[in-house]
């Protein structure tokens, strides 16, 4: 059973899962999961500035710039199935 604010258990090892294998693989992680029912919001990373907005600010100006020049890999759901 999920708890208000917590992500379902399964959504939650997979973060624990991808920030195990990005720090083995030496690949920076900063995200966030969130859901309406059951309200959850989850910010998770493993950089030391996962958690401030400037690095999203950043990090969206910098795709934003690597989109126009068509270097960016989107990974939708529809590529995971």
């Amino acid at each position: 059973m999920t708890q208000r604010g917590n992500p379902p258990a399964e959504v939650q090892a997979a973060i624990e899962d991808l920030l195990r294998l990005a720090a083995q693989h030496k690949v920076v992680v900063a995200g966030f999961a969130f859901c309406a029912d059951p309200a959850s919001f989850v910010n998770f990373g493993n950089c030391s500035d996962s958690g401030d907005i400037a690095l999203y600010a950043e990090l969206c100006s910098i795709a934003d710039d690597k989109v126009r020049k068509g270097e960016v890999r989107n990974i939708n759901p529809g590529m995971v199935q």
